[in-house]
């Protein structure tokens, strides 16, 4: 086997210097991707530098780190909490909140846990929000009590870095109490809806009979007239009523 020649030597010394090279820089820096519904937050030393949008970024293992932020649209469960009424009746109530990151910097330094925190500013939203209301107004106006939660949702939330795009009653229970007397009131409001259609259809047909019986003693003729349609359409009795005094003698 011949030896090999320095032009040989030189290229070897190069191909295992790049490869030690490459190894060095694999151990030191390395790639982030940030997707479309992602925002990155890139920090050096600890110490934010600036926000970076979807891609491939290059950073330094040891002294930088990508923080990814998700974009969309979330949904938080407040689920099962009792309320006190502004007329002092217990109530459970569960909401959906909507909510979206719109400064992820923001989120990232207010607080560790954004959901969290969201989730403690509606249940008091929600305790503030029924507290002001009677329990009439609170099963009544379902849309104006999401508006109104909706407000103290946003005005909690602001600080967050989030935007809270909509919150929706999801349950309203009431006590077992409370629910024997809605049932009978509602009961109580269909029988008198019943009994009103009865009335008023009474009253149609005792009106059509009274104009009739005005007709009739207004017109006499409509007797007749009335009698010989009849006797036109056929198929039908017609009985006819004679005075004693012109019936034949008996004999």
């Amino acid at each position: 086997m011949s030896a090999m020649t320095d032009a040989q030597w030189l290229f070897l010394a190069a191909v295992l210097a790049l490869a030690v090279a490459a190894l060095s820089l694999g151990r030191h820096f390395g790639w982030v991707v940030v997707q479309e519904s992602e925002a990155g937050l890139l920090y050096h030393d600890g110490r934010f530098q600036r926000q970076l949008g979807a891609g491939r970024h290059l950073l330094r293992r040891r002294r930088q780190r990508i923080d990814r932020i998700d974009l969309r649209t979330r949904d938080l469960i407040v689920p099962g909490q009792e309320v006190m009424t502004a007329d002092r009746i217990a109530v459970k109530l569960s909401v959906i909140v909507a909510w979206t990151v719109t400064d992820p910097l923001a989120m990232a330094r207010a607080r560790a846990d954004a959901g969290q925190a969201l989730y403690l500013a509606v249940q008091a939203g929600l305790r503030e929000v029924v507290a002001g209301m009677a329990l009439d107004d609170l099963v009544g106006a379902r849309a104006e009590l999401d508006t109104r939660l909706l407000e103290a949702a946003r005005a909690r939330a602001g600080g967050l870095g989030l935007e809270v795009g909509s919150v929706t009653l999801r349950d309203l229970m009431l006590p077992t109490n409370l629910k024997r007397a809605f049932s009978a009131v509602l009961e109580a409001q269909k029988e008198a809806q019943r009994r009103l259609e009865l009335a008023r259809g009474e009253q149609a047909v005792l009106r059509s009979l009274a104009n009739a019986a005005r007709l009739l003693a207004e017109h006499p003729g409509l007797v007749q007239a009335r009698m010989l349609q009849a006797l036109e359409a056929g198929g039908n009795t017609i009985a006819y009523g004679v005075p004693p005094a012109e019936l034949p003698p008996k004999g």
